[in-house]
């Protein structure tokens, strides 16, 4: 009889639940009642599968024990006979039962991959469909045991090494890499060798930078590291003196790894809880002020960039609170400020020297506080009351232009800018205060930089004001008499003799 269009006849393994028993009770009778037929040796694997699917392991393997030697799934049985005794061994020992009766069972399981890796050897086989399946069978088998050497009860980390690298081969398939490489990270983790995990990660990354196995072993990495680190700086809120070149480089690289954790999982799009992401960040953010002695209370102008110590670490940092500003894992947290968390992002490129993105991150928080009257350069003093923090960061904008302009960095826009935002803060600022002092004489120094005529003219007029009015300039108090004194003498060098 001819079946319908559009129908299908289902695979084993497809069948609905009392089809499933009325298959295995057929695979059953098959297999005692004609032992020798060659439909029978094939069909006693099927029936072993049907146990381990229905999570009888233990019944599982010893079905799979006696599929024949000359059945052509047999080596297959092998392999799943050894998965079967691994994942008893691994409930029992998961349970608490770590007992000899729990190591036998690992042990069964190990001498049931060592059975097919030595049968392997003997030779190719002769029926060209399995000799095919072998590499993928070696594989699994392999990797499987390499897990279970692993294993807390076997602890042989280095012979699971050797066991991968028997598969870890050019031509394996991506599949097998990438889980590969992502158990040579756990295995030399365990002998902390962390140079070989760190290399191993590396390849991930520049290989499978969106697969979960990567973003598993960033975070390995990255913890191994920081915990590395406190171990020698005895602690995780260490004293300055007690941050060796060691532990500071472990911390170098915990923040590399973190970042490329949260990044990775964002390209796999695996979930990972903002609050830990934000933890994350915050812990390298201060490992970076405790590491440079940096006071965050005190502007980034206050110091000198150039002097700090793996500066970089304030790069990861950023790379961290970027998507979490973004809201790329997900809404901010309750009580979680973000224009708090922006003002913290453009500290972190601040310190790393990253003036595009401090300038991105500063733009990004004036514009969402509206501190900018619309369609104006003015300042909305409702805001500025309400949150006086602002007018700081709006400084510090300032200098970033600054900093931008001076570099090259559309350096009209970015000159015109810095002169507007402390034209803005002389105006705001209570005259000879240190704001007022400081903003005044970028305002000059802004005009003579700029360079064109009008802009050399109103330098020129600013600092005869300035120095008509302030003879001995701001009596030093706030360090800036020198730095008003070369400025004087840049611009009067320039003036017109007469």
């Amino acid at each position: 009889m001819r079946r319908r269009s559009g129908t299908r006849l289902r695979a084993i393994g497809e069948e609905k639940s009392w089809e499933k028993e009325q298959v295995t009770k057929n695979l059953t009778t098959l297999t005692s009642k004609w032992p020798n037929d060659p439909n029978a040796k094939n069909a006693q694997y099927l029936v072993a599968d049907a146990l381990y699917q229905k999570g009888k392991f233990d019944e599982a393997a010893k079905a799979f024990a006696i599929v024949p030697e000359d059945a052509r799934l047999y080596e297959q049985a092998i392999v799943m006979a050894g998965r079967c005794y691994y994942d008893i061994a691994k409930k029992m020992w998961a349970a608490g039962q770590k007992d000899k009766k729990t190591t036998d069972m690992f042990d069964l399981a190990e001498e049931s991959f060592k059975k097919y890796i030595a049968f392997v050897k003997k030779g190719p086989s002769k029926i060209e469909e399995i000799e095919k399946s072998r590499p993928g069978v070696q594989a699994v088998c392999k990797q499987t045991m390499a897990n279970l050497l692993m294993h807390e009860a076997k602890k042989k980390y280095a012979e699971a090494i050797k066991i991968l690298d028997e598969i870890d081969t050019p031509d394996a398939v991506d599949d097998v890499k990438k889980k590969v490489w992502r158990q040579k990270v756990t295995a030399y983790l365990a002998l902390n060798d962390t140079t070989k995990a760190i290399e191993f990660t590396e390849k991930l990354l520049e290989k499978y930078k969106a697969a979960t196995v990567t973003v598993e072993a960033c975070q390995l990495v990255g913890q191994r590291c920081d915990e590395d680190a406190e171990k020698i700086a005895g602690g995780d809120d260490p004293t300055p003196d007690k941050i060796t070149p060691e532990a500071l480089k472990l911390w170098e690289l915990a923040a590399r790894y973190y970042a490329n954790w949260i990044h990775s999982a964002i390209e796999a799009k695996q979930r990972i809880k903002i609050e830990d992401a934000i933890g994350i960040a915050d812990r390298i953010y201060n490992l970076g002020l405790k590491i440079n002695n940096i006071d965050d209370k005190k502007s980034f102008t206050s110091y000198d960039l150039d002097g700090f110590k793996k500066a970089g670490i304030f790069g990861d940092a950023a790379r961290i609170y970027e998507p979490i500003a973004d809201e790329k894992l997900g809404r901010l947290p309750t009580g979680v400020d973000s224009s708090k968390l922006l003002l913290k992002l453009a500290w972190c490129h601040d310190f790393a020297q990253n003036w595009e993105g401090a300038r991105d991150a500063y733009e990004n928080l004036i514009d969402g506080e509206r501190l900018r009257n619309q369609g104006q350069q003015t300042l909305n003093e409702a805001v500025l009351k309400a949150k006086p923090w602002l007018f700081v960061a709006y400084e510090e904008l300032g200098h970033v232009y600054l900093r931008l302009g001076t570099k090259g960095v559309a350096k009209a826009t970015s000159m015109q800018e810095a002169y507007t935002i402390f034209a803005n803060v002389v105006s705001k600022s209570v005259k000879d205060t240190e704001a007022w002092w400081r903003a005044k004489y970028y305002v000059g120094k802004i005009l003579f930089e700029k360079g064109g005529q009008n802009d050399f003219e109103s330098a020129l007029m600013l600092i005869k004001d300035m120095h008509s009015n302030y003879p001995n300039w701001d009596e030093d108090k706030f360090k800036m008499r020198d730095r008003w004194i070369e400025l004087e003498k840049q611009i009067l060098d320039k003036a017109p003799k007469k």
